[in-house]
């Protein structure tokens, strides 16, 4: 047998006889110091004596002995390095749980270290977005960020913005003295975004909202992205995980001043739509040395309808090498009128923005305007009219003296001609003696004239033969006259000739209404 004690204090004894070896575990032994000892680093550790004891002679061999026991320290000075590896690896606190690693060494035995800091974060700064791209088009962009103290958020002494650009500029803003209302500072990024009088401050279900506003200056050239920081902080300057957010990024950008021409058209004087190149018949012919509408729109670079103020954009078009300035009459709209050049058979026009931002300048605006140029034909020559005749039943006879009998109703052909492009009907204009004399003087008077039209092929090109069929001519006294002449406008606004005008004089062919017998001589 063998007896384990401490002091006077018995631990454990094995009582059998004829054993070899034995494991022997003690829970919460009752152990004597017999003295203590304070080390290096100044803990103060007791000495204990075991005692083995046994009634006969007898060897024993102890293979191993360990304690053990649980050591409580305080170490100081961790606060600042547990606080900046929580804000590293919290995720704006929004992990449960952050494990802080911990590194330690031992000469001998082993240890088990076991321990954690449960907390509230003193102050809560929540997530936020931001938009993802500002544009100086003169309208307020903002954005809201909320913050909670675990108190009381009047403890909350000040809360920082800061938006830090790709190009290494930044955008500062301190909000003080919340309490009463507070108080907005801005400390830089001047160039970039203007903070507004309009920002303010509130609390709303136990947080600190903050509506930040923003004018766009032009001079905040492109940028590829801003990382965007909002964090409360104590009377002492102490703050935990700002909340973060992103503008810009992949596929879009923080800032853009860019400007281009979305949209626009071309129409002639007669509101013929020269612009249309999806049309089977662009290009489509205009009048030389006339004037057309042109009208579009302006929009930033890769928007959809984001416009620029009205007096911020300045749109030109070139004609054949010369450039014609349009008015801007609108948010992204402009318009105007162009000439068009004499002596040339076609022109290219191309709008561009000629002046990006206002007046006074924008750093590294451009226009990045991507538009085809619409090709213009141009038209100098008028169309004209011949080969007036009349079908006698037999054959065409020229109408110019022709006697026609009034049982018959009258059947007139045409031939028009435009080498450019034709307008959209013929016209004819017809007299006749007696019966359209309204004022009975025997002239024929422009205003007496009765008209009638037939349809053209608008905008094509060539000869066509058009036929006026079931004029009217009973009922006129014997040897009446007949006076015929035809007017048109061709696609581009060139007026008929060789077509006549009113008048017996002037027009194309006076006819003679009567029976038409052969001559008798007595």
């Amino acid at each position: 047998p063998i007896t384990l004690s401490s002091g006077s204090n018995p631990l454990q004894s094995v009582q059998t006889a004829n054993w070899s070896s034995a494991v022997l575990s003690v829970e919460n032994p009752q152990l004597v110091a017999s003295s203590t000892h304070v080390d290096s680093f100044g803990r103060n550790w007791s000495m204990i004596d075991i005692d083995f004891s046994t009634s006969s002679t007898m060897s024993y061999t102890v293979g191993s002995f360990s304690i053990g026991y649980t050591l409580f320290e305080n170490t100081s000075g961790l606060g600042q390095v547990v606080k900046t590896y929580h804000e590293a690896n919290s995720n704006n606190g929004l992990e449960p749980t952050v494990e802080v690693p911990l590194t330690w060494s031992a000469t001998a035995g082993g240890a088990m270290v076991t321990g954690g800091v449960h907390h509230e974060n003193m102050i809560t700064n929540y997530p936020f977005t931001v938009p993802e791209t500002w544009y100086p088009n003169g309208m307020l962009q903002g954005f809201i960020s909320q913050h909670r103290h675990l108190i009381d958020n009047d403890l909350i002494d000040e809360i920082h913005l800061i938006g830090q650009d790709s190009s290494g500029d930044s955008v500062g803003v301190i909000l003080s003295d919340i309490t009463n209302g507070g108080t907005f500072t801005q400390s830089s990024g001047f160039g970039m975004l203007k903070l507004s009088n309009t920002s303010s401050v509130s609390e709303l279900n136990g947080r600190l909202t903050v509506d930040w506003q923003f004018d766009v200056d032009w001079d905040w050239n492109d940028s590829t992205s801003m990382s965007w920081t909002a964090q409360g902080f104590d009377a002492d300057g102490e703050g935990l995980s700002p909340a973060t957010a992103l503008s810009g990024g992949i596929g879009t950008q923080a800032s853009e001043n860019d400007l281009q021409v979305d949209t626009w058209q071309v129409v002639d004087l007669y509101g013929h739509t020269l612009s249309d190149m999806f049309s089977p018949s662009y290009p489509f012919w205009a009048k030389s040395g006339t004037q057309v509408s042109v009208s579009g729109t302006v929009r930033f670079e890769n928007t959809l309808d984001m416009r620029p103020l009205q007096d911020d954009f300045v749109v030109a078009v070139n004609v054949a090498g010369t450039d014609s300035i349009l008015s801007s009459t609108g948010d992204g709209i402009w318009t105007g009128l162009v000439d068009l050049p004499m002596n040339m058979s076609e022109v290219n026009m191309t709008p561009y923005v000629l002046r990006v931002g206002p007046i006074a300048g924008a750093d590294g605006a451009e226009d990045v305007t991507l538009q085809t140029p619409v090709r213009v034909l141009l038209d100098d020559e008028s169309p004209r009219v011949s080969n007036l005749q009349v079908n006698n039943g037999q054959r065409l006879l020229a109408a110019d003296g022709y006697t026609w009998d009034p049982d018959s109703s009258l059947s007139l052909q045409v031939t028009i001609s435009d080498q450019q492009a034709l307008g959209d009907e013929l016209v004819l204009h017809t007299w006749r003696e007696g019966a359209d004399d309204a004022n009975s003087n025997g002239i024929a008077d422009p205003s007496e004239y009765q008209m009638r039209s037939e349809s053209l092929p608008e905008g094509i090109a060539g000869d066509r033969t058009v036929t006026f069929s079931g004029i009217d001519v009973s009922g006129l006294e014997m040897n009446a006259q007949l006076s015929i002449y035809f007017t048109a406008t061709d696609y581009s606004g060139h007026e008929l000739v060789d077509g006549g005008s009113p008048g017996i004089d002037n027009d194309m062919a006076t006819m003679v209404i009567a029976v038409n017998e052969p001559t008798e001589i007595p």
